[in-house]
């Protein structure tokens, strides 16, 4: 497990439906305790500016996609 971002103004992780840890089971899918939605995991860094911006989109099928707000292939990778 990776140890959070520090300093003064760290990055910030965000998930747009509050998942807080992913689990793969032996077959590679995504799980949680409530199933697995479409999640997608947004980075910020300290200045906001959209062009920093990355997020990553997991699928119940185990796939992960980094995206940008300009490259956007899920819709919700949002600054």
């Amino acid at each position: 497990m990776q140890q959070k971002f520090t300093g003064a103004t760290p990055d910030t992780f965000t998930a747009n439906n509050g998942v807080s840890a992913v689990t793969y089971n032996r077959e590679g899918f995504a799980t949680t305790a409530a199933g697995f939605p479409n999640t997608t995991i947004t980075l910020h860094d300290p200045t906001a500016n959209p062009v920093w911006s990355r997020c990553l989109w997991i699928t119940p099928q185990g796939m992960l996609t980094t995206e940008t707000p300009d490259s956007d292939p899920s819709g919700t990778c949002i600054n």
